[in-house]
């Protein structure tokens, strides 16, 4: 027989397919089990009986604030013997239930969001997305029905069968009236996510100290638990905060500071709606001019030489040295510059 180049890749493919076929096993109509899972946070809102899937997210501060967490569905064949199936058709806007409530058992109409499902990697069977709670809500139940997705394809006889289609209608009935009671046994599976709002951790401010100058400086806010700290939440009197930054763990805010102009003392407090506490603190600014130093030699028989002006403190911010203010009986400024990183 006479190939060439054009064929042969061709008649390859199908001999490697007709070998696929071969060897497939035959496709079954396979259920797909969905386990989800959130964060828990706060230990005594998890429910002392096992298989309790009620969780609490914590959050601190005094304003409602809306809350974002993630959401994990995991698609696996059996509860007893979890075995991960990769699966398609699932998403959010379909697949994902979701209801939420006040704290008087009062549903909220889209109360709570999920963004896009996202796989975890290349991962087919395993599913993340961000779930958000409106800021007066309290509780989120979460619902992915069995049937939330299909089984990826199989090869049979060479050809590709679809496994069990067992999408739901994209029209699903929530509850819009009433709410579960808190000690009913919940669906197998539905979570309840509570948002547990508590009063903000206090917060340590660095010790009060003496500022040198009119530079910027930085003074520190510490809580044992993440935080989010905001400008808000500060009343700095006598000069204005430059920026603000956490850490890696959002735990120690260091804020930076710039004195006002011509203010001997600077306080910082937190603010009439801040959302957290902690002692105020009070900052002394050294108000008196700098003193300056200046060394050089006048070389024998005159000619251009070096001197050097240091100052005991840091100049005001932005300030510089100009020849007008350099006073010079004899002789004459020829240049002037800032020495980099120093007073002088």
């Amino acid at each position: 027989m006479f190939f060439n180049k054009l064929t042969y890749p061709l008649v390859l493919t199908v001999l490697l397919v007709a070998g696929l076929a071969f060897v497939a096993t035959s496709a079954t109509a396979q259920t797909v089990i969905p386990v989800l899972s959130v964060p828990d946070e706060v230990e005594d809102v998890k429910g002392a009986e096992a298989g309790d899937p009620t969780y609490g997210i914590q959050v601190y501060g005094i304003r409602a604030e809306s809350v974002s967490f993630e959401l994990t569905v995991t698609f696996q064949t059996d509860e007893t013997t979890p075995v991960k199936t990769p699966v398609t058709g699932f998403n959010a806007s379909d697949d994902i239930i979701l209801f939420a409530a006040d704290s008087n058992n009062n549903i909220i109409q889209n109360g709570a969001t999920a963004s896009a499902v996202r796989r975890s990697g290349t991962n087919d069977s395993v599913y993340t997305t961000a779930i958000t709670a409106r800021g007066n809500v309290t509780k989120v139940f979460i619902q992915v029905p069995d049937k939330a997705a299909k089984t990826r394809p199989t090869i049979v006889g060479g050809v590709p069968q679809r496994g069990a289609d067992t999408r739901l209608p994209t029209s699903v009935d929530l509850p819009n009236t009433l709410i579960p009671e808190a000690n009913s046994e919940p669906a197998r599976l539905q979570l309840v996510v509570n948002i547990v709002r508590a009063a903000a951790p206090p917060l340590t401010l660095s010790p009060n100290k003496f500022i040198g100058g009119n530079a910027t400086f930085t003074v520190t806010l510490t809580s044992t638990q993440a935080i989010t700290l905001t400008n808000a939440d500060l009343k700095v009197t006598g000069g204005s905060i430059d920026s603000l930054a956490p850490d890696a763990a959002k735990k120690v805010w260091t804020v930076t500071i710039r004195p006002g102009v011509a203010i001997a003392q600077i306080t910082v407090e937190p603010s009439a709606t801040g959302a957290y506490i902690f002692d105020k603190g009070t900052f002394t600014v050294d108000t008196t001019g700098p003193v300056a130093t200046i060394t050089g030699t006048p070389p024998v028989g005159g000619g251009v030489f070096p001197i050097t002006i240091t100052f005991d403190e840091s100049l005001q911010t932005d300030a510089t040295l100009i020849p007008g203010e350099v006073n010079i009986i004899g002789g004459s400024i020829t240049s002037l510059f800032a020495i980099p990183n120093t007073t002088s």
